[in-house]
């Protein structure tokens, strides 16, 4: 029966025409989802940085002098013992490789391989 053979090829490519149809809506859909969303993003971008552009034209600094220079020795110290812990640090370090290289020299030394 070559008609019926026909309509199968038909069926099946009228049934693969609109699977792709569905697809291709879902794709559509889909893309214009992320335009919306990258819309949206780019509004709130916009809205946030008017916001923070508000916040720091209102704001007001209400520190005296005084009190900046109390701070400014506070951070000041802090920076100084940062550093000093940080040379401690890399000092630590630097005998830490120095003591892993000498277990390497005695892990490979005749005397304990043999």
């Amino acid at each position: 029966m070559p008609g019926s053979e026909s309509n199968y090829y038909h069926n099946f490519i009228n049934g693969i025409t609109y699977e792709n149809y569905i697809w291709k809506d879902r794709y559509n859909n889909l893309w214009l989802n992320y335009l919306n969303l990258q819309n949206e993003n780019y509004r709130l971008q916009i809205q946030l940085q008017d916001c923070m552009n508000t916040v720091s034209d209102t704001t007001v600094n209400t520190e005296t002098t005084t009190e900046k220079n109390i701070n400014n020795d506070i951070v000041l110290h802090l920076q100084n013992k940062n550093n000093e812990l940080l040379k401690n640090l890399m000092n630590k370090s630097k005998e830490n490789y120095f003591l892993l290289g000498e277990l390497e020299k005695i892990k490979s030394s005749p005397n304990l391989s043999g």
